[in-house]
């Protein structure tokens, strides 16, 4: 980076003399060379044409090797973007893979928050703002599936969040919600156990069932919108327009969109919007 910057300040400085050069020799041949150039107006200046054309083959040179460098810095920098951005993809996509069965595997669960974080980190080497923004869609689709992935069906076909009781690793989760926590961590707890120790056979080991607290921040961190997030749907103007008039494939929902808009209910009541 600084190699290239002062490669880039030697060109630009070299470019900046030889045309003062250039200037100034044209100005002598003219004879409107500034006073502090003393020359006898009746030198042989003729000598000094040989340096012009000199120049500018020079200053042309330089010039163009600036403009094809920076032409091959910004290629590079979009062949580098492109190819964090598809390493990206691959990432997003094996999250989405690990985690779409709703399995409560440590271990899985522990790869998918670290390609997760590892994915999200190349952001950082992304430069280009039009790959800048196709990764940007890239993480609101995984979001989006993921947060669909991590739900179950409620009762009136609404998303819920998963039962406390998945995330000790319990392998029917979803038949153990009348279980208390306190029964679960029990259940799946190792129990102390002893085995002979010989050559023909291997001792197992003991293995933890629950899932690693981290693992599950990385992964709803990531399912919560930044801050900084802009919504394109701030964008979006209300439509103002009477439902009366409306025509075409909207008119049913514009007519939702004046209904929705001048009412509310509270408690099973209907109640009129003030303007």
């Amino acid at each position: 980076m600084i190699k290239s910057f002062l490669t880039d300040f030697s060109l630009w400085l070299l470019s900046a003399i030889i045309f003062i050069i250039l200037i100034i020799s044209i100005l002598i041949i003219t004879h409107m060379e500034p006073s502090f150039i003393n020359i006898p107006y009746h030198a042989n200046r003729i000598p000094l044409l040989a340096s012009i054309p000199i120049s500018c083959g020079v200053l042309i040179a330089i010039l163009t090797f600036l403009r094809e460098r920076k032409k091959q810095i910004e290629e590079n920098a979009q062949n580098r973007a492109k190819f964090y951005l598809e390493i990206a993809k691959d990432g997003f996509d094996e999250v989405y893979e690990l985690l779409k069965d709703k399995n409560n595997n440590r271990v899985t669960w522990i790869r998918a928050a670290r390609v997760l974080l590892q994915t999200r980190a190349l952001s950082f080497q992304i430069k280009s703002d039009y790959y800048n923004k196709a990764f940007l869609q890239l993480e609101e689709r995984v979001r989006n599936e993921l947060y669909r992935v991590l739900s179950i069906a409620g009762e009136n076909g609404e998303k819920e969040p998963l039962p406390p009781q998945f995330y000790y690793g319990i392998k029917d989760w979803s038949s153990s919600t009348n279980l208390t926590l306190d029964d679960v961590a029990i259940q799946v707890s190792n129990r102390t156990t002893s085995h002979s120790v010989n050559i023909n056979t291997v001792p197992p080991e003991p293995s933890l069932k629950a899932l690693s607290s981290k693992s599950i921040i990385a992964i709803y961190n990531f399912l919560e919108y930044p801050e900084d997030y802009v919504d394109p749907l701030d964008e979006i103007q209300e439509w103002e327009e009477n439902w009366q008039n409306s025509f075409g494939i909207s008119r049913g929902a514009r007519r939702f969109v004046t209904h929705n808009r001048e009412n509310y209910v509270v408690n099973g009541t209907l109640h009129r919007r003030s303007n």
